[in-house]
């Protein structure tokens, strides 16, 4: 029986390098896919930055109400809500 190098474990790539005694895992592959469930690829544009040049920001001083019904309407991931 021959000894064989791991080249992907759990959706991940493994690289060696036996002169630097090194182990790689590289997780674009993952990643790709982990994006991919929620609707992303590589060609979805980002925001160029998060917030615009020069915010402005207030205090909230109203009562903040979460509405499951309004968040799994937008959401592409089931959510289980047990009352």
């Amino acid at each position: 029986m021959t000894e064989q190098e791991t080249t992907w474990i759990l959706g991940m790539k493994v690289t060696h390098d036996r002169e630097r005694k090194t182990i790689n895992i590289l997780q674009g592959a993952y990643a790709r896919k982990f994006l991919a469930a929620f609707g992303i690829d590589e060609s979805t544009k980002g925001a160029r930055r998060p917030l615009p040049p020069e915010p402005v920001f207030t205090k909230f001083t109203g009562v903040c109400v979460f509405s499951f019904e309004r968040e799994a309407m937008s959401s592409t991931v089931p959510i289980d809500v047990k009352s």
